[in-house]
C-alpha cells in the first residue's frame, strides 16, 4: 500500500491495510439497511413464540422469565466478545479467521478448518429450516383458507425449493437491491404486523 495517499482510503481500507489485508467487497449495506436485516433475520416474534410454549409448559411463567433474562445476559457477553474481536480483525473471514489468529500457530489451520465448517453447516441448516418453516406456514395457510384441500406431503417439498430458488436468484441476481429489500421488508413487517 506505499504511495497511496490516505486521502483517498476510506476508513474501512485503512482499518484493514493496518492488519495486513486490502479491501476487496464493495460495501453496498449502511448502518439503517443492516439494521434493517438485523431486524428481518432475527425474526423475534416467530421465535419467540416457537420457543415459549416449551418453557412454559415444562416450567411455566418463572422458567420463561428466567431463562429469558440468562439467555439475554449470555447472547450480550457472547456479542461483547465477539465485537472485540471484530474490531481488532475486521476481516470477512469472521470466526474461521479469528480462531486461525488466536489459536497457537501449531493448530490455528486445524482450528480454522474446524470453526470454517462449522459454521457452514450452521449456516446451511439454518436456511433450509427458515425455508421449510415458510413451507410449514404456506400449507397452513392454504388448509386455513380451504378446508375442504386435502394437502399432500409434496407441496410442501415444492413450497421449501421454490422458497430456496427465489432466495437463491435474488442473492445472485439482485445483489444491488439487497439492500433496498431490506429496508421495505422491516418497514412492512413494523407497520403491518
Amino acid at each position: 500500500m506505499a504511495g497511496t495517499s490516505t486521502a483517498v482510503l476510506g476508513q474501512d481500507e485503512l482499518t484493514l491495510a493496518k492488519v495486513g489485508h486490502k479491501q476487496q467487497l464493495k460495501r453496498r449495506f449502511n448502518i439503517w439497511t443492516m439494521l434493517s436485516l438485523s431486524l428481518c433475520l432475527l425474526a423475534t416474534w416467530e421465535a419467540l413464540s416457537a420457543t415459549l410454549i416449551s418453557s412454559l409448559i415444562a416450567g411455566g411463567p418463572v422458567s420463561a422469565i428466567y431463562g429469558f433474562l440468562l439467555a439475554w445476559f449470555g447472547t450480550l457477553a457472547q456479542s461483547a466478545s465477539l465485537a472485540e474481536i471484530g474490531s481488532m480483525y475486521p476481516t470477512a473471514g469472521g470466526q474461521y479467521h479469528w480462531s486461525a489468529c488466536l489459536s497457537p500457530p501449531r493448530i490455528s489451520k486445524f482450528t480454522s478448518y474446524i470453526v470454517g465448517w462449522a459454521s457452514c453447516i450452521g449456516l446451511i441448516a439454518t436456511t433450509a429450516s427458515a425455508a421449510f418453516a415458510c413451507a410449514i406456514q404456506v400449507s397452513g395457510l392454504i388448509v386455513l383458507c380451504q378446508p375442504d384441500y386435502n394437502l399432500q406431503p409434496w407441496l410442501v417439498v415444492v413450497v421449501f425449493w421454490t422458497v430456496l430458488l427465489v432466495g437463491g436468484i435474488v442473492n445472485l441476481f439482485g445483489v444491488k437491491l439487497l439492500p433496498a429489500f431490506s429496508i421495505v421488508s422491516c418497514i412492512f413487517f413494523t407497520f403491518i404486523f
